[in-house]
């Protein structure tokens, strides 16, 4: 599950963070400043949709057993 929020959330994130930096609603006229904004924005969108896919399967698949390789 994680690798698939990992593949479809990336891209995004990444749109929704340079949208909300470079189109002026966070960040300033310091370009290397916007770039970190984004940089920042990415990590805490891509958390946030990690824990709660995490919570959502963890509520789908309740018992889950372990692999044995």
């Amino acid at each position: 599950m994680f690798i698939l929020v990992a593949i479809a959330g990336l891209p995004v994130n990444i749109r929704l963070a340079c949208w909300l930096v470079f189109e002026g609603i966070i960040g300033s006229d310091f370009l290397p400043v916007d770039i970190l904004w984004a940089v920042f924005l990415c990590c805490v969108l891509f958390s946030v949709e990690e824990i709660v896919f995490g919570v959502i399967t963890r509520m789908i698949w309740k018992r889950q057993y372990r692999l044995k390789v």
